[in-house]
């Protein structure tokens, strides 16, 4: 028989599958994807693919979880290069923190973002 017990440890092993997945990336003409949860080992690489100036928009798709130091790690990538970031799917924590660093910030109606700041979540859709 199946408890909520039962029904939230499936839901946080489920969740954890996406934390593991690292950010992979994707170019389509000036825009760079960013898939998977960004990490700080990432932001070194992150910033290397920034420093191409043809691309002007950072898209994060569907990245869960991170700390706040992986967020300002690749916020700071994103500052330093002065681009621009959008939301597809879910963006939470450190996605949420590199998203906010972006000159112009765009997602569209139905898409997420999370962030948890002094222990209470801020949510915007």
């Amino acid at each position: 028989m199946r408890t909520p017990a039962h029904a939230l440890l499936l839901l946080t092993l489920s969740c954890a599958c996406f934390l593991a997945i690292a950010a992979q990336f994707e170019r389509e003409g000036s825009r760079l994807i960013v898939v998977g949860a960004l990490d700080p080992e990432g932001a070194p690489r992150f910033a290397d693919r920034l420093s191409d100036k043809s691309i002007r928009t950072v898209v994060f798709e569907n990245s869960f979880g991170g700390t706040p130091e992986a967020g300002e790690a690749w916020a700071g990538a994103v500052r330093t290069a002065g681009i621009n970031t959008e939301i597809t799917g879910q963006c939470h924590g450190a996605c949420a923190i590199a998203f906010l660093a972006g000159k112009e910030h765009r997602f569209a109606a139905g898409h997420f973002i999370s962030i948890r700041v002094d222990e209470r979540v801020v949510v915007s859709h």
